[in-house]
Order: C-alpha cells, then structure tokens, then sequence
C-alpha cells in the first residue's frame, strides 16, 4: 500500500509538471558563505588568486565538508564567472589554512553537478552529476586517490531531442511526429546502498520521464509520463556496475 501512495505522490507532482521542463537556474548553486573548520569562501578565493596572476571572479564557490572512513575531508566545487562548467577541488589543509587546491579531474554543467563520497571495496569513490551543456549526462565515479577504476552510468537527460524514433516507440504515430524523452528535473536520483546484501554499495536510480511531443523551441505537447527505476549491483568479478533491473511504469 505504501508503494502506491508513493506512486501516486509521484504522479500527481508530474502531471502538475506538464508544461516544458522548470530546471534549476544555472546560479542556483549560490556562493557558500559558512566557514568550515576555519575554511572560507574569502581564504578559497584569496588561495586561489595568491596562486594565480590573473585575478579571475566566480560565481560559485561552494565548500562542502565530508565524514568518512578515512576522516573528515573538504571540497570546493568552483564556477569561474560567465562559464557553464562546475570543477571539483579537494582542499589540502592545516590548522585551518589551506595549503593546496587539488584539481579531481570531475565537473560538470553547473545547473546539475553535485557529489557524493561513496565507498568501494573499501576504496573512497566521488560520485559526481556530470552533463553536457545540453542537458545529458550521468554518474561519473572516480578514485578519491585518482588510481583505480572510473565508471559511468547515464541519468541525466534534459535534452529535447525531437526524433521520429522517441515518437513511434511511445505510440506517437502522426505523419512526421517528433518527440522528447526527458527526465522531471533533468535526472534520475540516486540511492548508494547495498541493494543485495553481498557488503558491496549499488546504486538505485528513480524518477520521472516525460515524453513530450513536438518542438521545444515552438511548442510541445505532455504526452507520456513514466515511473523509471533502475538497479545497478556492484559485480566485484567484473569490477563494475551492472544494470540488473530496469523498470518502466506507466502513470498516465
């Protein structure tokens, strides 16, 4: 009973949502103004131009503090002023003053990124949104300590692609129909538990997916809404993600 009502929870926050999709604002992640462990947006910035002729500005600069098996850590997710682009920093430190900015080789547009720490066979992993700035993308997963396997898992689709082949699949059988799969609020989210019980992390994905028929740019028509649920297990022989069920559910 309680799956249903959840269902319908879901359902009823969609079809309020049958316009175009509402996205966050690309400067919704707003400056972090709080100070961690003595760590501040002032002592970032001031690192980061110390260490820079250029004096560039941002738009974000958001510090972020983490518990985990190895102890506490800190990250900078930084946004120069006018780019779309969000990069990942961990923040070396002592007593409170920063000594080094380590560039985490992840980023991504600005309106999706976000991390999480997760641990691997015993390994610190940062699961980070990564998209494309036009809207597609997914879990990029890569080694805190930079050696070690990466993986991808796609769950991020804000892009109207406007084909005859989204159109047909979806039932959509007008002469020369086009239409959009996108998911509500750009992405499916995520869950890092262990779903099978072997001591292993897996990765649940869930959301809304909007089939739109139509042009974006002109107009576009709410035509399905689907319940989208995907398992990926941690496969230690394989070392990687395996999509063991994917569930498609219609609630219109």
């Amino acid at each position: 009973m309680k799956r249903y009502i959840i269902l319908f929870a879901i359902l009823a926050i969609a079809l309020t949502s049958c316009g175009k999709e509402v996205l966050p604002s690309e400067n919704s992640a707003l400056t972090n103004d709080k100070t961690q462990n003595g760590i501040s947006v002032n002592s970032v910035t001031n690192f980061l131009h110390s260490d820079n002729e250029e004096n560039v500005s941002y738009d974000r600069v958001n510090i972020s503090c983490h518990y985990t098996s190895e102890g506490i850590i800190y990250f900078v997710e930084l946004t120069e002023q006018t780019s779309w682009w969000t990069e990942l920093y961990l923040i070396e430190q002592e007593g409170g003053k920063i000594t080094r900015l380590i560039d985490m080789q992840v980023g991504g547009f600005t309106r999706f990124f976000d991390f999480e720490i997760i641990e691997i066979e015993k390994a610190l992993y940062i699961a980070a949104f990564s998209a494309t700035h036009m809207g597609n993308g997914g879990l990029e997963i890569v080694p805190l300590s930079g050696d070690g396997q990466t993986y991808s898992i796609p769950c991020i689709d804000a892009h109207y692609e406007e084909n005859t082949l989204t159109a047909s699949e979806n039932g959509i059988i007008e002469e020369n129909a086009v239409a959009s799969s996108v998911f509500l609020g750009g992405k499916l989210q995520p869950l890092f538990q262990d779903y099978d019980g072997d001591g292993n992390v897996d990765i649940v994905l869930e959301g809304i997916e909007h089939i739109y028929s139509g042009n974006y740019s002109e107009s576009c028509e709410l035509e399905r809404v689907y319940y989208i649920k995907k398992v990926y297990l941690y496969d230690v022989d394989a070392v990687d993600f395996i999509c063991a069920s994917s569930v498609r559910t219609t609630l219109n």
